[in-house]
Formats: C-alpha cells, structure tokens, sequence
C-alpha cells in the first residue's frame, strides 16, 4: 500500500493509540494493532496495575516499565502473538522485513533512539525505542511512529515518513531487536469477536488490588523510595526522572481504561480515587523529577519536595489498594456477570 491513502490508513491507527501515555515500546505495537483493526488497544497495556522491581544489571533495581511480560499481557488480553527476533546489522535484517512489509504484515523494531532521526532523542541520547518499518523499497524505509512527548530537545510527534538507508545505518548497533505481531489463533478475550467477560474485568481489578499489596509487603515500594533518595542524595536523578514518568503514563492510562472498558464494574467512587489520587500523585512526581534532573545538572541542589512527592504518590497507591480489597473498592460482580449496585470486594 503505497500514497497519500497508505499514509492516512497510519495517520488514523495512531488516533485511536492512546499515543499521549502509552510507553516508547506499546506505542508503536497498539497503532499496529489498529492497523489491523483490532477492536479493544486499551485493554492489553492498560488493564494491568503494577508496582513490579527487576534488576538493572548493576546489582540494583529498576522499575519494570516498560513490562517484561508485555507478550502475556498481549497473547491474554488481545489475543495477539509477539514473538522477538534479535537484530545486530541493518544490512542484514532488510530483506526479512521486505519480505514482511510486502505480504501485509508491517514489521515493529526496538532499537537506539539515538539513530532515529525523526526524533528528537536523535544524536543526544541513547535508549530503547521502537518504530514501525511499513515499507522497505530499496534504499528507502517508510517508517511510522506514534510515540508523543515534550523533551528537552523539542516535542516527540506521531509521524509517517520515508527515510534513506544512510540515514539510520547505525540503527541496531548489535542490540535491537524487531517481530512482527500476528493473531494468537482463535478470537481472544478482549478482541472484536469476543469481548472481555464482566467476571475478566472483575477479576483483573481483584488481581490488580493483591498485586500492589504485595508490592507492599514485599518492600518493593521502600525499595524503590530507597533508591531514589540515594540517587538524588548523588545528583544522578535521571533513573528516578524516567521511572517517575513512566509511573505517571501507566497511571494516567490505567485510569482512562478504569473510565472505559471497567467503567461498569467499578464504582465513580473508586475510579475518581484512581485519578484525582494515583494518577495525580505520579504526574506531580513525574513534573518533580524532572525539575530535580534539570538543577541537577545545573550544579543546584535537588528540591526537597521532590522525596515528598514520591512518598505520597507510593502510599495514595497502597492505600486505594488495600481500600479496594478490604471493603470500600469496586463493586462486587454477580456469579452471572453482572454488576451489582453496592457491595464491594471482601478481604
């Protein structure tokens, strides 16, 4: 599909992305899903409450955003299959996404921002960030990315374009890797032909309650509060800047999932917590993070409300968590899938 008309069948899959708060990485896999026409791009990277710490190759802990377990959120949720190639050379994987471009099936890449130009990240700094390869023809690649934020070297933009072959040489640099998403099989729970059960929905907000309470009780919160204050106390805020970002965007999005497809099965009560408390406290921590990197690295001293603005944003979580599970959450569902008009779930 090439022309105006292939650029506006991406220019359209990008509106219905929530591409304002989805991640560098579920961006570009949710305006490919609505490429394909999927139904529900809310449910698979917005359904999931966590508070989860992995390992950051230096014996400490990073947040686990973007999810290490997107592919079983997807397969579960959306009914659709990520299966990961590893990519070393540019020269190299071409013809395989050719070949995938031309039989309909766009190709997602991971790879270093640094050597994307479209970008602004480009020739400033190195990080994972995904793309869309829709065409490949010869020298040229069109490319599409729905990623949307304001950086320090200027605003981050959905965009379709075609880019030479020169351009990103260095794209992969041993490290990247690309898949291209297909169907699981049968309808899933959460696609067009088989929407999300009342008792699914119920049960993920259930699952999302346990899941941040035993974050807690796992110290994964004191841990992560932990080392952000070592990290300001050493003026090296850029891992707490991201992590705070990509808190206040998994929020954010939780929240519009809990106003959509979970609207019927939980409480206003319960969803206006989620956003005037959870996601609020998370942005104010994301907007504070960002102020302490920048004087920072201006030699200033780091402000002190930013520790406060974390600490509030770690309990306002744990706090709606254990109020959903003990008795004052969502309402509680029917064994026939209904939504009951009271009650709540029950420690």
């Amino acid at each position: 599909m090439t022309g105006p008309s292939a650029a506006g069948r991406w220019y359209a899959a990008m509106e219905r992305a929530d591409t304002d708060l989805l991640d560098c990485l579920a961006v570009n896999l949710a305006v490919l899903l609505a490429w394909h026409g999927a139904a529900d791009l809310r449910t698979p990277f917005a359904a999931r409450w966590r508070f989860r710490l992995r390992g950051d190759g230096a014996g400490g802990s990073r947040l686990d955003l973007p999810p290490q377990d997107l592919a079983q959120d997807l397969r579960e949720l959306a009914g659709w299959e990520l299966r990961w190639q590893p990519a070393a050379d540019l020269a190299s994987e071409l013809p395989a996404w050719a070949v995938a471009c031309d039989e309909g099936q766009p190709v997602l890449v991971v790879a270093d921002a640094f050597d994307m130009p479209w970008i602004p990240y480009a020739g400033h700094e190195h990080m994972e960030h995904s793309f869309i390869v829709a065409r490949v023809d010869g020298d040229c690649l069109t490319i599409t990315d729905g990623y949307a934020n304001a950086t320090e070297w200027g605003a981050a933009q959905p965009v379709t374009a075609t880019v030479g072959r020169a351009e990103i040489a260095g794209l992969l640099a041993g490290a990247g890797r690309w898949s291209v998403p297909r169907p699981a099989g049968s309808p899933a729970a959460g696609s067009a032909d088989c929407p999300l059960a009342a008792t699914t929905i119920a049960q993920l907000v259930r699952d999302n309650a346990n899941e941040i309470t035993a974050a807690r009780e796992a110290g994964c919160y004191d841990s992560f509060l932990r080392g952000a204050a070592a990290l300001a106390q050493a003026g090296d805020l850029a891992p707490v800047a991201v992590d705070s970002w990509l808190l206040a965007r998994s929020r954010g999005l939780h929240a519009r999932w809990l106003d959509s497809s979970a609207a019927a099965w939980v409480p206003a009560k319960v969803r206006l917590d989620f956003a005037a408390n959870v996601a609020t406290a998370w942005t104010r921590a994301a907007q504070m993070s960002y102020i302490g990197l920048r004087r920072a690295r201006s030699g200033r001293a780091v402000p002190p409300a930013l520790s406060e603005c974390l600490r509030r944003a770690c309990a306002a979580e744990q706090d709606l968590a254990l109020a959903m599970r003990c008795g004052t959450g969502p309402a509680a569902v029917t064994a026939q899938g209904s939504p009951a008009r009271g009650g709540a779930l029950q420690c």
